[in-house]
């Protein structure tokens, strides 16, 4: 018998580990409406995919939410706890309002405000605080120069090529570290990156360097590989083409895919920009003397571009719209809209002379020009029909400092726009359609070279499907908390998380907080003493060796708080801090630690009794 269960304590974890690591779905139906849930993990690293579908109960119909009416949170689960007597609504609304010690483990319905900046740091903004600015997260300091980047927002990662030294790192925007650095050649050319999600790889191109780098993140074991060519000038990565394609000095485009091929644009024309329309079926290349190219990507090898049009001015800049209908090149004073169904120039007209970026939305088009700090505006309906009334934009001091991405990204949910200027050391934000920023956020002096505002809400990727990206540093038992208004549905479900690389999954014990005392000395502090329990068995486990135990003392009226490490007090399980308790405040107490995964919400210790002084 004994040899039988020490078998089952071998084999058990490594069922619960295959267990956690497939895919976990769920349904149910509240008030008409079917709620359908599948969280599957996608890698090692504890990325994992959250998608939803909501339909009508009675036909079927699927339920389309706005951007912000459905919410999603996961909450690692402490048994006999009192999370689990809280009625599913009411952990909406607590998670929702975001009170003290209330946050969920993982919130799902925020954004953030990401920075490359020149000094080689990445710093995370939360825009969300009731500041006139936004409150700095994190910083994290990469070590070099960089030369370029490529967040990854459904990874919850950006990876950054770094001069002095050369490196490619990636940045965990969860935990806001570096997760991975790889060596480069030092050459101090121009880098470019492009991510190909269908099969998970990413590419690397080197000014002046021949072939092309290629790294599968998720394989941690397996290093930068080198696919040969020539030097690339341009790089372009789409899950609807077989492989990464280039283009080089010589004005060829090549496709490297299990067959490669090569195709010529215009001979010794060097193609500095790739774009992938999928509703034309083509690679569409920029030229540096102002060429558009057509390639279709199921033609021979060595063949020529299936159509070249002249432009009449260089492309500094080229962005598809209407779902790659048509296409926008800037550059040289001027721009021009292109249909790409018929090569015809639908509207061509003049821009800012510095101008040498674009952002498209579903309305607007921006063409940006950080140097004189403007930018102008064109509604693209007008566009479309040939009629042009530019719209100047302020965009804050003018800045030469050369950017290594796209400075100008739109809002999530398509309601204006975000633009670093470097020189204020701001983000500015902007109403669509908008001549002047409505609101700023503060980068705390650093010149941001790079923008990403990354979502992490559920975004819709079919009528009545939502997906999320989740990222767990701690695997385990989690309740999933699903809301959504207008209809309205509230769903808590348990789910487990996979263990990751980074930690192990901790044992599904609770742990108790109890009060043991609480005194005040002469006109000094406060002595406040908690006991700590395991609850498991028939009587609790008193727990000591804690090293990390916090202890946190608010009053809700004031808005007053502090904090303080708690240290053993001698008796079994008991910790005590020193603390300032203001007269006459009404404190509530709450502790936390790391290493045993407990949080302030779970460690809460409730209303202190009031101790007047001896």
């Amino acid at each position: 018998m004994r040899r039988l269960f020490a078998l089952l304590a071998l084999l058990l974890p490594g069922l619960a580990a295959a267990q956690d690591a497939a895919p976990q779905s769920g349904e149910a139906v509240q008030d008409g409406v079917r709620i359908a849930w599948t969280y599957a993990p996608r890698g090692d690293p504890g990325i994992g995919t959250l998608e939803v579908a909501l339909t009508d109960d009675a036909t079927s119909a699927p339920l389309r939410y706005e951007r912000g009416r459905i919410a999603a949170w996961l909450q690692r689960r402490r048994a006999a706890l009192p999370d689990a007597e809280i009625a599913c609504p009411d952990r909406v609304r607590m998670l929702a309002g975001q009170g003290i010690g209330q946050r969920a483990d993982i919130d799902l319905n925020t954004w953030r405000l990401v920075t490359l900046n020149a000094d080689g740091t990445i710093a995370v903004i939360n825009p969300f605080v009731p500041l006139n600015n936004a409150k700095l997260e994190a910083i994290v300091e990469l070590g070099g120069t960089p030369r370029a980047w490529l967040p990854i927002p459904e990874r919850l990662e950006a990876w950054v090529v770094l001069a002095d030294p050369a490196r490619l790192v990636a940045v965990d925007l969860q935990s806001a570290r570096i997760a991975r650095a790889i060596d480069l050649p030092e050459d101090g050319g121009q880098a470019r990156l492009a991510w190909d999600g269908a099969t998970g790889r990413l590419f690397v191109a080197l000014e002046g360097r021949e072939g092309l780098g290629e790294l599968r993140p998720d394989q941690t074991a397996e290093g930068l590989r080198l696919i040969p060519g020539r030097a690339p000038a341009a790089l372009l990565a789409s899950e609807a083409l077989p492989g990464p394609a280039t283009g080089h000095a010589d004005g060829s485009v090549t496709l490297h895919a299990a067959v490669s091929r090569r195709w010529m644009v215009v001979a010794d024309d060097p193609v500095r920009m790739l774009r992938h329309s999928i509703q034309a079926r083509r690679i569409i290349a920029a030229t540096a003397g102002g060429r558009l190219g057509w390639i279709d990507p199921g033609s021979a090898d060595g063949t020529a571009a299936e159509r070249v049009l002249e432009l009449n001015h260089p492309v500094r800049a080229l962005e598809l719209t209407d779902g790659g209908r048509r296409a926008l090149a800037l550059g040289g004073g001027w721009a021009s809209l292109v249909d790409l169904a018929t090569g015809r120039v639908e509207a061509r007209f003049d821009t800012l002379p510095g101008a040498d970026a674009l952002l498209v939305t579903d309305r607007f088009a921006y063409g940006i020009s950080l140097t004189d700090g403007r930018a102008t505006l064109w509604p693209l309906a007008e566009l479309r029909q040939g009629v042009v009334n530019p719209v100047e934009v302020t965009l804050g001091r003018p800045d030469a400092t050369p950017g290594v991405a796209a400075q100008a990204v739109p809002l999530p949910g398509g309601s204006g726009m975000l633009v670093a200027a470097p020189a204020d050391g701001m983000v500015f934000q902007y109403g669509e359609g908008m001549m002047a920023p409505i609101g700023s956020f503060s980068t705390y002096r650093r010149a941001a070279v790079g923008l990403l505002a990354l979502d992490l809400s559920p975004r819709e990727v079919a009528a009545g499907r939502y997906a999320a990206s989740v990222r767990h540093l701690r695997g385990g038992a989690h309740d999933l908390v699903l809301a959504g208004a207008s209809p309205r549905f509230a769903l808590c479900v348990p789910l487990r998380l996979p263990a990751t690389a980074a930690a192990p999954i901790l044992p599904d014990t609770a742990l108790r907080v109890e009060l043991a005392g609480l005194t005040r000395e002469v006109a000094g502090p406060a002595t406040l003493r908690v006991r700590l329990s395991e609850i498991g068995g028939e009587t609790p486990r008193l727990i000591d060796g804690v090293a990390d135990l916090e202890l946190l003392v608010f009053d809700r009226r004031t808005a007053w708080e502090a904090r303080a490490p708690m240290r053993a007090a001698g008796a079994a399980g008991e910790y005590a801090a020193r603390i300032d308790l203001p007269a006459g405040a009404r404190a509530e107490a709450m502790v936390a630690s790391i290493s045993r995964d407990l949080s302030f919400a779970a460690g809460r210790v409730g209303p202190l009794p009031e101790v007047g002084r001896p």
